[in-house]
């Protein structure tokens, strides 16, 4: 059983799904609106996963499970999908190697500031035309830029980072 075929059956379980008019109204699980969804022959729903995949959406399996519970499949001549619900998917975990994770947190800024340093010391500087105040280079000027976005923090709070970094 996938999560789709999960979701369909909460669905299922806890809303109410009617059938008027040769459609099935299925409440949205995210919205407060519903999908006008039919089971026959050719299923389809409005929903966004349908008309991306063309394939039985929760919404579509959702009505299935109602019709074949409520109405033994007869009435609407469709066919409830056959669930194992003994078999619920588990989300795969992996295991931390924490020294490693922990060296890595420990050192990630130092890191960054050394790799962003060669990454701008060969950016070339615009030639500075008239007088006035020297220009700032141009790989610094792009360095303190990078570690102001990497740090996410205010200018404010950032002005002790490129202090730090840049003691001159």
């Amino acid at each position: 059983m996938n999560v789709r075929e999960l979701k369909a059956l909460e669905i299922a379980a806890r809303a109410k799904i009617a059938f008027s008019n040769g459609v099935w109204v299925v409440p949205s699980q995210t919205a407060s609106g519903s999908y006008r969804v039919t089971i026959g022959s050719v299923p389809s729903c409005p929903c966004d996963d349908f008309q991306l995949r063309k394939l039985p959406c929760k919404h579509i399996i959702a009505a299935r499970l109602v019709c074949a519970r409520d109405h033994d499949g007869r009435e609407h001549d469709d066919k409830a999908p056959e669930f194992v619900t003994d078999a619920v998917p588990k989300k795969p975990t992996y295991k931390q190697n924490w020294p490693m994770y922990n060296e890595a947190q420990q050192t990630e800024k130092s890191r960054f500031q050394k790799l962003l340093f060669d990454l701008c010391r060969g950016l070339p500087n615009p030639q500075q035309i008239g007088s006035g105040r020297r220009w700032t280079p141009m790989a610094d000027m792009v360095f303190a830029c990078g570690l102001k976005v990497y740090t996410t923090v205010s200018s404010r709070r950032f002005a002790c980072d490129l202090k730090a970094t840049c003691p001159t």
